[in-house]
């Protein structure tokens, strides 16, 4: 069965969102971030809503750690 790598990014989304509101409910910011729907439906959106932060989540099991195309999307 092939993985399903919308799924993937959307659950690595998901994590990632969790260990923000942990970091923040930790640090005492009054802020929680989730996933962004608006991404699939308009370009230019990123993954996660943080106010003055564009936040793109990229889950490879192999490869480089950063990827200059992510550069140009965020």
């Amino acid at each position: 069965m092939p993985i399903n790598s919308r799924n993937k990014g959307a659950q690595f989304e998901r994590d990632i969102a969790t260990i923000l509101n942990g970091f923040f409910a930790d640090n005492g910011i009054d802020f929680k971030t989730k996933r962004n729907l608006d991404q699939y439906q308009e370009a230019g959106q990123c993954d996660l809503d943080i106010p003055f932060h564009a936040v793109e989540c990229k889950f490879y099991k192999d490869g480089e750690w950063l990827k200059s195309a992510w550069w140009d999307q965020v």
